[in-house]
């Protein structure tokens, strides 16, 4: 029986695994629901990256 390269398998589990998140994520974008959810998501994550650089240049000055 032919034995595959675990590399290759690693590799193969990847791509699939990619495929299934566009198929997700095509589906995704259909109900607006959704979109908006991902949207306030994308928000969110962008409030707390600001936060968290406001948190690192008010920092030193507390120092």
């Amino acid at each position: 029986m032919y034995q595959m390269n675990p590399l290759l398998e690693l590799e193969v589990q990847r791509l699939r695994m990619q495929e299934l998140e566009r198929k997700w994520a095509r589906q995704q974008l259909l109900p607006r629901r959704t979109r908006r959810w991902s949207l306030n998501l994308l928000n969110r994550r962008k409030s707390s990256e600001e936060h968290k650089s406001r948190k690192l240049t008010s920092e030193p000055s507390a120092a």
